[in-house]
């Protein structure tokens, strides 16, 4: 999947954007309530939110299929990746013939470069920010997902 632009609530529209734009390389574009970010075909918008809000999501950046190990070396140089209760910061699904890491940003959200191997997406090249294609899922956390869904 493709999306074209994902709009999330942050608390802390400046720590975004030092992580998004330094840790990350991101280009950022920022205003009083507003920060948006370009990724490749998907934008991101995080908007200045109340501050009793305490959500988090999970969304996924496409790489090259490829290119798994060298974007995994480029965001340890950066940050630690999330581990399982085994210690395991590789993770791979037979059912969608992809291999995934993943790590947080300032907010608590779970990122995730994703390197799907039935996609021809193949790139030379250093791994950099650059090579990230797309935004592909989005993850909205509810602490009661049928009821939810059912809304």
């Amino acid at each position: 999947m493709n999306i074209n632009w994902i709009e999330l609530h942050t608390r802390d529209l400046q720590a975004q954007k030092e992580y998004y734009s330094q840790v990350l390389g991101f280009h950022t574009k920022m205003s009083r309530h507003q920060l948006t970010i370009v990724l490749g075909k998907s934008g991101l918008i995080f908007t200045q939110a109340d501050s009793n809000f305490d959500g988090a999501y999970h969304f996924a950046f496409n790489i090259p299929e490829n290119q798994f190990s060298a974007a995994k070396e480029w965001i340890m140089s950066r940050q630690s990746l999330l581990r399982d209760v085994e210690g395991k910061d590789e993770f791979s699904s037979q059912t969608w013939n992809s291999q995934s890491i993943y790590f947080k940003d300032p907010a608590g959200n779970v990122l995730e470069f994703i390197a799907r191997h039935t996609m021809q997406n193949a790139a030379s090249g250093i791994f950099n920010e650059s090579q990230i294609l797309n935004i592909s899922e989005i993850g909205l956390p509810s602490e009661d997902v049928v009821s939810w869904a059912n809304d």
